[in-house]
């Protein structure tokens, strides 16, 4: 998912003012589709206005010939600052850091620069051997020029430990554009400080249309249908793909160096690939039944995989409302689609409802976190397919609900306007595939 948030600024002051003009998101495969695109997208949370955008889809090359090509094209636009490869940095360990103060052991970090973006590893405390076994990805503009920089920094005096300046032109003349694990030389440090890393740079190819895609990678496989009347025979499962590990996670298990750069774009694909699930994905996957579902590959899986219809009114009595979950490790995003609801109990058939959806993000209910579908008139079996979407850090996930409320514009049972709630706790779910579940609408909570 692209998201992108316009904001006032001052050309006096030089600084952003706190008016806030609107947003749009769009789904990446819309580029993966077509490999450019060039759109004019209506903002949201405005009363009007649009954002003129052009887009671009690249794939990973180790082909140096790529490269010239890559670096015109950035320079072709200059009124941002595009990239024309990926680096990929892997920091294993550091051996002999000195000490920072005399008769302690440092307790050391690391900063890993590449042009203006700068990540920082984890402290490890009271050792001049530090492991960090750890790996970042960086977007280099032109790989001739730019430098990576890591500085080691000890945390309690914030005295420099130790340097590397590192030439990314350099890996232009190794093999397959890789540098295997090897320990460097850290400047400003103890005679025999050594840092041990491993780099990969891949260069961002001409944009490829979604033809090529599909025929490397298929979303889905076809379902031969049931020979009748013998019984069906079991086709063998295909074996789960292990997922890519994101290379922003701090907290991911050390990675074995060389199956780390061999997948390399398959991780950068892995990263690009987390977006917001276009909806015809999810109502496709939704009306297969579980029996007859065909196992996907690339695309983000829907693990429960569930009819779109049901003929129960839920355990109260009082419908059922069909939602779809995922959360995006690279954007810090929860995404909620509300697809539909089936069976609304009718008290009074000359008083139809008018159902729509309210959510908000628990605890502390806000305006900030609240959300809401469009009103469908006169009807018991409303459908949405409305996706909504909060930025919540990974930390605070398990720690969060959803609260979803299912009201009417009219009065019902009694005058109240709330048909029925369901609360989603979000610690209930693992978010690295997206699930599409049924819930029992049940009776407003006190205090809700």
């Amino acid at each position: 998912m692209l998201q992108c948030e316009l904001w006032d600024w001052d050309p006096g002051m030089g600084i952003q003012n706190d008016d806030y003009l609107g947003r749009c998101s769009m789904d990446i495969s819309q580029v993966v589709r077509v490999g450019r695109l060039d759109t004019w997208q209506t903002l949201q949370q405005a009363k009007h206005g649009k954002v003129h955008l052009r887009l671009s889809w690249h794939r990973l090359s180790t082909d140096l010939l790529d490269l010239s090509h890559a670096i015109t094209e950035t320079q072709l636009v200059k009124t941002g600052d595009l990239s024309s490869a990926v680096l990929s940095v892997y920091v294993d360990s550091c051996k002999k850091l000195p000490n920072a103060r005399p008769q302690s052991r440092p307790d050391p970090y690391l900063t890993v620069t590449v042009g203006k973006k700068t990540e920082n590893t984890a402290v490890q405390m009271r050792t001049d051997d530090p492991v960090y076994e750890i790996g970042y990805s960086f977007l280099v503009q032109n790989p001739e020029i730019d430098v990576l920089e890591i500085r080691a920094l000890d945390q309690k005096t914030g005295s420099i430990l130790g340097q590397l300046n590192y030439a990314v032109g350099n890996l232009l003349r190794e093999k397959d554009l890789c540098l295997l694990t090897q320990p460097l030389t850290l400047q400003k440090s103890g005679p025999e400080s050594k840092i041990i890393l491993a780099l990969q740079l891949k260069i961002l190819k001409e944009a490829i249309k979604e033809d090529d895609v599909e025929a490397e990678t298929p979303l889905e496989s076809p379902v031969e249908p049931e020979p009748a009347p013998q019984p069906a025979v079991q086709q063998p499962a295909t074996p789960p793909t292990t997922p890519a590990i994101d290379s922003t996670d701090a907290n991911q298990p050390p990675l074995v160096l060389n199956a780390e750069l061999k997948n390399l774009e398959e991780k950068v694909q892995e990263n690009g690939s987390q977006k917001s699930i276009p909806l015809e994905q999810i109502e496709k996957a939704v009306d297969v039944p579980q029996e007859q579902a065909a196992p996907e590959r690339d695309s983000p899986k829907l693990v429960h995989r569930t009819s779109s219809i049901t003929t129960s009114a839920g355990e109260a009595g009082l419908g059922r409302i069909l939602l779809s979950l995922r959360y995006s490790m690279q954007h810090q995003t929860l995404y909620v689609v509300v697809h539909k609801i089936m069976n609304i109990p009718l008290k009074d058939p000359t008083n139809v409802p008018d159902p729509y959806v309210k959510l908000y993000l628990l605890p502390g209910r806000s305006k900030d976190s609240k959300r809401k579908t469009v009103v469908v008139k006169d009807n018991c079996m409303p459908e949405y397919d409305e996706q909504f979407e909060w930025v919540i850090p990974h930390a605070e996930l398990h720690s969060r609900q959803v609260e979803v409320t299912v009201a009417t514009h009219k009065g019902f049972l009694g005058g109240s306007p709330i048909i029925g709630q369901v609360i989603v706790h979000l610690n209930q779910y693992e978010f690295r595939e997206a699930k599409t579940l049924w819930f029992d609408l049940m009776p407003e909570l006190p205090g809700a």
